[in-house]
């Protein structure tokens, strides 16, 4: 006959199996963190645009259901490309900042590639610089298969201070 189980040994074997379903989730959040980082970091790639392997900032962010003055003039910016936010207004969203690496126009260090990301979905991307004379530019893979390929070159209309200016 087998013995019963204590109650202390069933709050161990509780506990237990509560630490392997934890390290299970953490170690599914980090593989498909490792995934979309690989998915941002080839799609910048297919618009020619080299970027370190790591994000530098990875920010959590909620699409505003109303856009303010900045977010209309991001929307219009991206929307060059085809991207639009409002489809995705009042959801949850990912932002991946990376280090651009490649552009050589620049006196600025300051060079990022922005993807957003929801629901494991690009639904926005932008290259900018927050140097003195700043800009933001959409990027996306249709801007390159149509030979529109957004040219990485300084002074645009999609200026950082265009956007800053819209505020106002």
């Amino acid at each position: 006959m087998s013995k019963p189980i204590s109650p202390l040994g069933r709050l161990r074997i509780i506990y237990i199996a509560s630490g392997a379903l934890l390290i299970l989730i953490i170690l599914f959040f980090m593989y498909t963190d490792r995934d979309i980082n690989r998915m941002n970091i080839d799609f910048i790639g297919r618009c020619g645009i080299e970027v370190a392997d790591t994000p530098k900032e990875k920010v959590y962010l909620t699409i505003p259901d109303e856009f303010d003055a900045v977010f209309s003039a991001y929307n219009n910016i991206i929307s060059a490309v085809g991207y639009d936010l409002a489809p995705h207004k009042g959801h949850r969203a990912i932002r991946y900042s990376y280090r651009v690496l490649n552009y050589a126009e620049s006196t600025d260090s300051c060079i990022t590639a922005n993807i957003i990301v929801c629901d494991d979905r690009i639904i926005a991307a932008d290259i900018c610089s927050l140097g003195k004379s700043g800009f933001v530019k959409p990027i996306s893979e249709t801007s390159v298969r149509s030979r529109k390929r957004v040219t990485l070159t300084r002074g645009s209309d999609y200026s950082l201070s265009a956007m800053q200016n819209a505020d106002k």
